[in-house]
C-alpha cells in the first residue's frame, strides 16, 4: 500500500502531462471547434480523472501519516497549486472553445439564411436532387411556375412527382447516370387547364473533394415568350390570309351581286302563286347568306386602326350583352370587380362587336341551356390593363383544337363559317391586347381578353361588319 501511495505523485504528474499534451494538440492542429470538442472532452476527462485520483491518494497519505517532513509538504503544495492552475487553464480554454463553437454555429446559420434568401429571390425555378434522385430543394419560383407546394415535393423521388416520362425526371436521371450537365431543353405541360412552357438546364452538384453529391435543375417560364412568338406568327399569317381573302371576296362579290340582282328580278316577274316562287326565295336566302360571308371576308381583309374614345366600361358590357340571342334557358351574369376603372379608351363599335361575338359563341355552346359569365377584373399579368373574361358552362372545346380556334374558316359549328373568333382576335390585337382560351370538355370554356386601359388615339378607323 505504501508503494502505491508513494507513486501518487507520479500519477498526478502523468495527469498534468496528459492535460498539457491534449491542449497543445488542440491548438496546433487546424481543426474546427466542432471537430475539436469531442477530442478535448475525452482528453480533459481522462486527465482530470487521473489528477483527481492522485490528489485523493495524496490526501489519504496525508491523513494516514501523523507527521510529514517540510519537503514533502512543499512538494504536495506544489502539486496542488500546479493542478489548480491546470484546471483554471482548462476552464479558460473550454470557455474559448464554447465561444468559437457558438461563433461557428452562428456563421453557419447566417450562411444558410443567406443561401435561402438567394433561392427565394431568384425568379427562375430551382430543384436539387441527391444522388438517388430524391428532391432536396424546391424554391419559391419552382412552386409558382409548376403549381406545386414545396412541402408536397421535397423528400420524394423526382420521377414519382413529375412522372418517369417527364423531361425533368429524364434530365435528373441522365445527369446522375452519365455525370454530365444538360442544357436547353423545353417542356410543355398543362397546369390545370393552362398550357405552360419552361426551358430546362441541369448542373452537377460537387463537394470540396469534387465528388458528385447531386444535381440541380434550373428552369425558366417561357410561356409568355412563346405566346408572343405565336402571336407575331399569327398576325403575319392573318395579314397574308386577309389580303388573299379580300381579293377573292371582291371578285365573288361582283358575280354574286349580278346573280342576286337577276334572281330578284325573276322573283318579281313570277305570277303570284307560281310553283317556282319558293325555289326562287330559297335561292335569294342562300345568296344573301353568301353575300354576308363575302362582306365578312372583306372586313377581315381590311387593316384595322381603332378610333379610341373614352367609354364607360359597364355601359359597354351592358350594351354588348343585350344584343345576345333571346333564350329563356340561358342566363347572363355580369360582374365588374372593385378597382376596375369605370372609363376605358377603346373603340366603341369594335369592342362591342368583339364582346357580342364572344357572348353569342358562349350561348351557342350551351344547346341545353346554362350560364354565361362576363367578368371584368384588373389584369395581374399586364400593368394598366383589364381582363375581360367571357365564360360558359357548355360542351367545351377538345384540347386538340384549342390552338386552331382563332384561325380563319376554322369552326366546330355545323352552320358556322369560322370568321367570328378570327375577327375578335383581330380586334383585340388592334387594341394592343391579347386573347387566351381555357376549356374542358363537358365543363365549359372561358375566353379572357386582356387590353390596356389607355392608348394613343388614331385618326382613322375601318369598321368591321357584324359577324356571328
Amino acid at each position: 500500500m505504501s508503494r502505491f501511495v508513494d507513486r501518487a505523485g507520479v500519477v498526478v504528474w502523468l495527469g498534468i502531462a496528459l492535460c498539457l499534451t491534449s491542449l497543445l494538440l488542440l491548438f496546433r492542429q487546424r481543426i474546427t471547434p466542432a471537430a475539436a470538442a469531442p477530442l478535448a472532452f475525452v482528453d480533459i476527462s481522462v486527465a482530470v480523472a487521473l489528477g483527481v485520483m492522485g490528489l485523493a491518494i495524496l490526501i489519504a497519505r496525508r491523513i494516514g501519516r501523523p507527521a510529514q517532513s517540510s519537503s514533502e509538504n512543499e512538494r504536495a503544495g506544489f502539486v496542488m497549486e500546479t493542478f489548480q492552475r491546470v484546471l483554471r487553464t482548462l476552464k479558460d480554454k473550454e470557455t474559448d472553445l464554447d465561444r468559437l463553437r457558438a461563433e461557428a454555429v452562428s456563421r453557419a446559420e447566417r450562411v444558410e439564411r443567406y443561401n435561402e434568401n438567394i433561392l427565394r429571390s431568384i425568379p427562375s425555378g430551382i430543384i436539387t436532387c441527391d444522388p438517388r434522385g430524391t428532391i432536396t430543394t424546391f424554391n419559391v419560383a419552382a412552386e409558382r411556375i409548376l403549381g406545386r407546394a414545396a412541402g408536397d415535393v421535397v423528400g420524394n423521388p423526382c420521377d414519382q412527382i413529375f412522372g418517369e416520362a417527364s423531361p425533368i425526371a429524364a434530365m435528373v436521371g441522365r445527369s446522375l447516370a452519365e455525370q454530365v450537365p444538360i442544357s436547353r431543353r423545353q417542356w410543355n405541360f398543362l397546369r390545370g387547364t393552362d398550357r405552360r412552357c419552361v426551358g430546362l438546364s441541369s448542373a452537377l452538384l460537387r463537394d470540396q473533394a469534387d465528388r458528385v453529391i447531386g444535381v440541380t435543375v434550373v428552369f425558366t417560364d417561357l410561356t409568355e415568350i412563346q405566346r408572343l412568338e405565336e402571336q407575331v406568327e399569327f398576325e403575319r399569317r392573318l395579314s397574308v390570309l386577309g389580303e388573299m381573302s379580300a381579293g377573292i371576296a371582291h371578285e365573288f362579290r361582283n358575280y354574286m351581286g349580278t346573280i342576286l340582282g337577276w334572281v330578284k328580278l325573276l322573283a318579281k316577274r313570277l305570277p303570284e302563286g307560281d310553283s317556282g316562287g319558293p325555289m326562287v326565295e330559297a335561292i335569294i336566302r342562300e345568296l344573301s347568306a353568301m353575300q354576308r360571308l363575302i362582306d365578312d371576308l372583306l372586313a377581315f381583309g381590311r387593316d384595322l386602326e381603332p378610333q379610341r374614345e373614352p367609354l364607360n366600361l359597364r355601359e359597354l358590357i351592358k350594351e354588348a350583352t343585350s344584343l345576345r340571342p333571346a333564350r329563356s334557358d340561358v342566363r347572363v351574369n355580369v360582374t365588374v370587380s372593385p378597382g376596375v376603372p369605370s372609363e376605358v379608351n377603346w373603340d366603341h363599335t369594335l369592342v362591342r362587336q368583339a364582346v357580342k361575338n364572344l357572348v353569342q359563341n358562349a350561348i351557342e355552346a350551351m344547346p341545353e341551356g346554362g350560364a354565361v359569365t362576363v367578368e371584368a377584373t384588373v389584369s395581374s399579368a399586364q400593368p394598366n390593363a383589364i381582363d375581360l373574361a367571357v365564360g360558359d358552362t357548355g360542351v367545351g372545346i377538345p384540347a386538340e383544337f384549342l390552338d386552331r380556334i382563332f384561325l380563319p374558316f376554322f369552326t366546330l359549328k355545323a352552320n358556322g363559317h369560322g370568321l367570328g373568333l378570327a375577327l375578335v382576335h383581330k380586334i383585340v390585337l388592334a387594341h394592343g391586347g391579347r386573347i387566351h382560351v381555357t376549356s374542358r370538355e363537358g365543363v365549359g370554356t372561358t375566353f379572357t381578353v386582356t387590353m390596356p386601359v389607355l392608348a394613343a388615339s388614331s385618326g382613322r378607323r375601318d369598321r368591321l361588319g357584324e359577324a356571328a
